[in-house]
Formats: C-alpha cells, sequence, structure tokens
C-alpha cells in the first residue's frame, strides 16, 4: 500500500510540474472530456491452496472524467460499475456469490500519435484506486474492499468539434476477494481485462 501510495504522489508531481511549465499554446489547447462507455468484465480465472477462483463475464458500464494538460499529458477518473458472480470451486464443491462491483481508479494519460492515421488520437493510461465487492442481498459474507492497479490505453476517433467515439481496453490487477473467510483462502492476483466503447464529450 505505501508503494501505490508513494506512485500515486509521484504520478501528481508529475502533473503539477508539466501544468507549471506548459506553454501559453499547450495551456491554450488543454481541454477536458467527460465520456460514458459500456463493455465488459472477463477475469481470468487464478487457483491456488486448493481453491480456483472463476468469476463470470459481465456486462459494464463506465463514467470517466479527463483533464488535458497540454497535447500530450493529462489526469482521468474513472468509476465502473458490473454485476457478476464470484465462483469459488474446490475438489469437492463449486460456491456462487453474487456482487456488485464498483471500481474507482485516477491516473495518468499519455496521448501519443497514431502511426497509421492522424485522425485517430491514441493514448495510453496507468493509475489505480479501489475494488469494491459489495453484497446485493443481505449474505453472512462480508462486503470487501480491495486495492487495485490499472493500466490499458485506447483511441479517440473525432466525429464533430465536440464529440468523438472511445474504443478503450483496460487491465485491473487486484487480490481475490475472501469476503471475510477464513479457510481455504487465494494469496493471488486476479487479473479482469475490460473492453468497452463509448461516446466522449470535448469541452
Amino acid at each position: 500500500m505505501q508503494n501505490k501510495l508513494l506512485a500515486a504522489v509521484a504520478i501528481f508531481l508529475l502533473c503539477s510540474v508539466m501544468h507549471g511549465q506548459a506553454s501559453p499554446t499547450a495551456a491554450r489547447a488543454a481541454r477536458q472530456q467527460i465520456a460514458v462507455s459500456v463493455g465488459g468484465s472477463i477475469t481470468r480465472k487464478i487457483a491456488s491452496n486448493g481453491l480456483t477462483y472463476d468469476p463470470t463475464s459481465a456486462g459494464l458500464a463506465e463514467g470517466s472524467y479527463r483533464f488535458n494538460f497540454n497535447h500530450w499529458l493529462g489526469v482521468e477518473a474513472d468509476y465502473d460499475y458490473f454485476r457478476n458472480s464470484q465462483k469459488f470451486l474446490t475438489s469437492m464443491s463449486t460456491f456462487r456469490l453474487k456482487s456488485d462491483v464498483h471500481t474507482l481508479t485516477g491516473g495518468a494519460v499519455i496521448n501519443l500519435p497514431n502511426p497509421l492515421t492522424k485522425r485517430f488520437n491514441s493514448f495510453l493510461y496507468v493509475g489505480g484506486g479501489e475494488m469494491f465487492f459489495v453484497q446485493p442481498n443481505a449474505t453472512s459474507f462480508e462486503s470487501q474492499m480491495t486495492p487495485v492497479i490499472a493500466f490499458g490505453g485506447g483511441i479517440d476517433v473525432p466525429l464533430s468539434r465536440h464529440f468523438a467515439l472511445r474504443l478503450q481496453g483496460k487491465n485491473y490487477l487486484y487480490k481475490a476477494p475472501a469476503f471475510g473467510a477464513v479457510s481455504p483462502k487465494l494469496d493471488k492476483y486476479a487479473q479482469t481485462l475490460v473492453p468497452t466503447a463509448g461516446v466522449v464529450f470535448n469541452f
């Protein structure tokens, strides 16, 4: 957790320095973006200590806000929501626990020239935050919050002066949830792929 905090502070300081050193032209070119997207969550199966974690895939909704300091550097805040079944398997049984999953992340965006065409705006994203597993119904299992590392990239395809189509793929790395169980318990990182497509409003 301390390493993640230091990384977040470093990203913030880098963004602050770049904002302060931006030329007047770059400052005028800075813009804000709000995006609404839909997609899916696909989690890779992992196993440890005789227990397999294999959550179901699900549809996903995402909202994001991005501020570009200049033509190549920005910061972004994201919120994702999906509902799936957290599935645990042992040699003797299978257990499913339905969960509402909320993900709050923030990070740095690096805008890159697209090698294929100037019409597309390519970008890379790296950051982190928290993932919340909430039980929608009263159960004997605890809701859980776990730190998450987020990274990925995508392209924006301009449709008009104020609107664009965004195609994006992100990865989430996080410790597999235990929901208060004592044993058996996973001690591995899970990886969730989140492909999305949505509309961007530039202002």
